[in-house]
């Protein structure tokens, strides 16, 4: 998770060895996307984290509109276009 502009986003860092090609991001993208809306990892928006306030559940997918999945270099662009997504936008 990451604020920014005073709203919290999933964020998801890849590293890789090299660069990826237009290709190669879009195919990377699409595996991620698929991850998040299974669950991510098993069923991970399904766990609790426990907090001070209470039990916290965390999705790094939904179906509707506002839904986006984007490069950090494209990150300011897809926040603009979210119109105040807080959760679901991710970074690769």
């Amino acid at each position: 998770m990451e604020e920014i502009h005073g709203e919290i986003y999933g964020k998801i860092d890849c590293y890789m060895t090299g660069e990826l090609d237009e290709e190669e991001t879009e195919n990377h993208r699409s595996a991620i996307e698929g991850q998040n809306s299974d669950g991510f990892g098993e069923s991970f928006e399904q766990r609790a984290i426990q907090t001070d306030e209470g039990n916290l559940y965390v999705s790094f997918w939904n179906s509707g509109n506002g839904y986006f999945l984007c490069t950090e270099d494209e990150l300011d662009d897809c926040i603009g276009k979210s119109q105040g997504l807080q959760l679901g936008g991710c970074k690769i």
